[in-house]
C-alpha cells in the first residue's frame, strides 16, 4: 500500500527562506548576520578580537543552540563589562547581548 500527499488546488508554495522567516529565524540567520556585520564594522571586528571572538569562533557559535551562543556571547561581554565598569555595566551588556542576538537570530539585517 503506497501512501500519497494530496494537495487542495489552491496550496502555495514556500521557500525554505520565507518558512524560516515565518517560523521566526535560525542560527543560519545569526551567523549569516554577524558574518555580515564583521564584514561590516571594524570597530566590531576588533572588539571581538580584543576579547578572542574570531570569525572561526563565529561559525563554531552557529552550530550552537541559540542558548549555548546567547551564554559564549553574554559571558565574554559580560567579562570584559564587569572589569571595564562593574557590575550594574555587566549587567547592561549582558542583556544587550542578548537582545542583539535575538534580534540577528529573527531579522535578516546585514546579509
Amino acid at each position: 500500500m503506497e501512501l500519497t500527499m494530496n494537495l487542495p488546488r489552491n496550496y502555495v508554495e514556500i521557500e525554505e527562506e520565507e518558512m524560516m522567516y515565518l517560523d521566526g529565524g535560525s542560527m543560519t540567520m545569526l551567523y549569516k548576520n554577524i558574518k555580515g556585520l564583521w564584514g561590516r564594522s571594524q570597530g566590531f571586528r576588533m572588539s571581538c578580537k580584543a576579547v578572542g571572538i574570531t570569525l572561526g569562533t563565529i561559525g563554531t557559535i552557529a552550530k550552537m543552540s541559540y542558548i549555548k551562543a546567547v551564554c559564549k556571547f553574554g559571558y565574554v561581554v559580560t567579562r570584559t563589562a564587569l572589569t571595564i565598569g562593574g557590575f550594574w555595566l555587566a549587567g547592561i551588556a549582558l542583556a544587550g547581548t542578548a537582545a542583539f542576538m535575538i534580534y540577528l537570530y529573527n531579522k535578516r539585517t546585514f546579509y
